[in-house]
């Protein structure tokens, strides 16, 4: 699968183990609290410390909002995430966002932030990707 330039990307900031779920294909859904502001077609997987490297992306599937108990209903089984935890990050918020996972891809090798651009850093949640990040990404990887 090509990265295309001309795509809409967003880098997010996943835990390891979720991020784990992800490239083992156990995860198919990742739960969010804020919706992205525009249309995304792939997702690039930054994993928090310890790794702290970008390890792969995915095509996103759809994006679904809707309250925490419904996307619970409807996702539990594809989230990877415990019942317990899933409740306490959605605790006093009444928006839930799935972000629905398609054809992962695993870079060749991981990559830090500073090697697609040299003042990214890790988002607090998600940032869109500049069109030169991601030909600087490409070249990396050779995802090209």
């Amino acid at each position: 699968m090509d990265l295309d330039e001309d795509s809409s990307v967003a880098l997010l900031a996943i835990h390891p183990r979720y991020a784990r779920a992800i490239f083992d294909g156990r995860k198919t859904v990742e739960f969010r609290k804020t919706l992205f502001r525009r249309s995304v077609d792939y997702v690039v997987v930054y994993v928090c410390h310890p790794v702290q490297r970008v390890l792969g992306f995915f095509r996103v599937g759809s994006v679904e909002t809707g309250a925490p108990s419904a996307l619970w209903q409807k996702y539990a089984a594809e989230g990877a995430i415990g019942a317990d935890a899933f409740w306490a990050y959605y605790s006093g918020t009444d928006e839930a966002v799935a972000i629905v996972i398609e054809r992962v891809v695993s870079l060749p090798r991981p990559v830090s932030l500073r090697t697609i651009h040299r003042t990214l850093s890790a988002p607090q949640s998600f940032t869109y990707l500049t069109r030169p990040a991601l030909k600087r990404l490409k070249v990396a990887t050779n995802a090209a």
